[in-house]
């Protein structure tokens, strides 16, 4: 099972058991304990498309050849619910690749969206619709990348201030050779 997008004090999965083999994905109402069902994304298949939260926006990603589709659900928890799909982002290391599932998709703050696979990882920006590229490998190299994140447990450290002298440096990541 697949981790929840947390949204509106609901949690929604794309597959859960009380989705059961409809077309519709389960939430939680987390002040009520119930579930309910709610319209799936349009995506081809659940295998290769995640929830995130982002910007109080339920969003789903699909990865599609060479890109990753983001759709965005319209009028959350209203009778005219649907999803749009409002972003294509190419993924430019993975150009001349095989197709690989995204190991990493995961809504940040400040609008952006984490993506991943074993040979880069790059940040996506949904106002200004940019994205950067963190760090790219070739195979047989690969990167090991996590799907857990505890965002709500962190606790700042002073390392991080130490490392405004340097932006261009991503202290969250630190590379062995």
């Amino acid at each position: 099972m697949m981790t929840p997008a947390a949204l509106h004090g609901h949690l929604h999965w794309l597959q859960h058991p009380e989705g059961r083999l409809t077309n519709h994905m389960a939430v939680f109402n987390m002040v009520d304990e119930t579930f309910k069902q709610m319209t799936s994304p349009p995506v081809t298949s659940k295998f290769f498309a995640d929830l995130l939260a982002i910007d109080k926006f339920l969003m789903a990603s699909e990865f599609t050849y060479l890109c990753v589709d983001l759709w965005v659900m319209e009028c959350y928890g209203d009778m005219n619910e649907r999803w749009e799909l409002r972003h294509r982002v190419v993924l430019p290391w993975m150009r001349g690749m095989t197709l690989e599932r995204p190991l990493l998709i995961e809504g940040g703050n400040d609008s952006d969206v984490i993506m991943g696979t074993a040979y880069g990882l790059g940040v996506y920006n949904v106002k200004s619709k940019t994205f950067r590229t963190v760090i790219t490998v070739k195979p047989p190299d690969a990167l090991l990348l996590s799907r857990n994140m505890l965002r709500e447990s962190l606790v700042p450290h002073t390392f991080f201030d130490n490392q405004q002298q340097h932006p261009t440096c991503l202290p969250l990541f630190h590379f062995l050779s």
